[in-house]
């Protein structure tokens, strides 16, 4: 198995939390499943393996249909959870089925709320708060505002919804990157505040 191998992975993060003790390199791989085992069955967990469409195809795939068909023979009380673009058939294995659920992007509020949560430029909950009312208050405010062009837009800028997305780009923005987000999104919100007093005024105008 390559070292981007989720079994290797999930080994790694095991001996990073004193479970299991660190392998020789180049043990073999059935020993790795079994150290791996071995821990799982005295605990309840839920094990996550996210984005394993990147394995498609290779030898990898085939040791990771394998090691997931000994965790659900061997244990009791773990539960998987795995993210890919497609189902990873999981039928031929013994008794176990895939119960699939479709998943869309991630909602603006959301978006920002995950984006806000790993950016580096944000330092305490009320900054957080901040940034989503300055980027999403309209949204939130007015869920069917989702479809507003401006808002679609605020949300590519800050991953289109992919999780993934979101959190790289948290990390990787820069100082006078972010900065510029904000001023575009208090431009919006700006923008959206005059529209509303219009709207209100007219109203009024057509009451009396």
């Amino acid at each position: 198995a390559g070292k981007s191998s989720p079994i290797i992975s999930l080994h790694d993060q095991l001996v990073s939390a004193g479970k299991v003790k660190a392998i020789i390199k180049d043990t073999d791989l059935d020993e790795t499943i079994k150290e791996i085992l071995a821990y799982l069955k005295q605990t309840k967990s839920l094990l996550v393996f996210d984005k394993t469409e990147t394995h498609d195809e290779t030898a990898d795939a085939q040791d990771f249909h394998f090691f997931l068909g000994q965790i659900f023979e061997r244990t009791k009380d773990v539960h998987v959870l795995i993210t890919s673009h497609q189902s990873i058939g999981l039928s031929p294995l013994l008794n176990v089925g895939e119960s699939v659920y479709k998943l869309g992007p991630l909602n603006l509020k959301n978006t920002v709320k995950l984006f806000a949560f790993h950016c580096p430029h944000l330092h305490s909950a009320r900054e957080r708060k901040a940034l989503l009312e300055e980027l999403a208050s309209h949204a939130v405010m007015n869920p069917l505002a989702e479809d507003d062009e401006d808002l679609e837009k605020m949300k590519s800028m800050l991953g289109g919804g992919v999780p993934a997305k979101t959190f790289a780009l948290a990390y990787e923005i820069t100082a006078d990157e972010f900065e510029a987000l904000k001023s575009k999104g208090k431009e919006h919100q700006d923008g959206k505040e005059q529209v509303d007093a219009k709207e209100e005024d007219g109203i009024d105008s057509s009451a009396s």
